[in-house]
């Protein structure tokens, strides 16, 4: 007796949620939409200025028309949209004029608006694969003829802002605002680093004139005795050939990303390896 009572609830829910759930798999379809790889670009790699296309393509293997609103975005920015009908079997190229700026930037499409052409009726419908992969780039400033030297320590640079700009555009929040402040702390202790040791060099370079020139900086060579003189100046030019040397080197360091933040990653190494040997081995 239970079981007759459960056949009528059962016959009237399929009647209710069948049809819906009928229309939604007869809309949702995988036989349209991006092919895959997603985005491509007319010229790669591209610089600052450089005015290129950002395309896609659009693939229809069903047997009705497609029609759609292709949405390009970088990041959360607008870039612009293009209209677009694949006829059944068929492909389309679809792209966009864009100026390349510097710095970090994440390209991805997206179709809105999709319908199926059915004897000239449109039916709205959903795309298994409406939105492209997301392309990550870091543009940068063409430059020419570039020593070996400033070649990696641009590429370093490069690399670095695009890890920081990466951080702050895909990581949450608090996290890429902390590695954001670490960041900037070690970049203004590297930029006033470089700019103590050039003001101290060049201070340095003066006093080594000076003591050359025969002269103590406050103390004229015609007020002391010869011998002193001669004496204050043996004494002082060894010393300060040497702090000049020690300040360029520091120069070096600090005005380098490259030696800089590549000194601090093999410190963090042996200080990694000396305390894993230290307290686990």
């Amino acid at each position: 007796m239970k079981l007759l009572r459960i056949i009528p609830v059962l016959f009237f829910l399929l009647i209710v949620f069948l049809p819906g759930f009928s229309v939604y798999a007869e809309n949702t379809i995988n036989n349209a939409g991006f092919l895959p790889g997603n985005i491509w670009y007319s010229k790669d790699p591209f610089f600052t200025g450089d005015k290129i296309e950002i395309y896609t393509l659009v693939f229809n293997s069903g047997i009705y028309e497609f029609f759609g609103t292709v949405e390009f975005y970088d990041s959360d920015k607008f870039l612009g949209k293009t209209n677009v009908s694949v006829l059944p079997g068929k492909f389309q190229k679809v792209p966009i004029i864009w100026e390349a700026k510097a710095g970090y930037h994440k390209f991805f499409a997206v179709i809105k608006n999709a319908k199926l052409i059915r004897q000239g009726i449109g039916t709205d419908i959903f795309l298994d694969n409406e939105k492209t992969k997301e392309n990550d780039r870091f543009v940068t400033t063409q430059t020419t003829e570039e020593s070996a030297t400033s070649t990696i320590q641009k590429y370093i640079g490069e690399k670095i802002d695009f890890a920081s700009q990466y951080a702050q555009n895909n990581l949450p929040a608090p996290v890429s605002e902390s590695a954001s402040k670490a960041g900037s702390v070690l970049e203004d202790v590297r930029v006033s680093g470089k700019l103590w040791a050039d003001g101290k060099g060049a201070a340095l370079n003066e006093k080594i004139k000076e003591l050359t020139a025969g002269e103590v900086k406050g103390v004229s060579a015609s007020n002391i005795t010869e011998p002193y003189k001669n004496a204050l100046n043996k004494a002082e030019k060894p010393f300060a050939y040497l702090y000049v040397f020690l300040v360029s080197i520091i120069s070096t360091i600090f005005g380098s990303k490259l030696f800089f933040y590549g000194g601090l990653l093999t410190l963090l190494f042996f200080i990694i390896r000396f305390l894993k040997r230290t307290f686990f081995f």
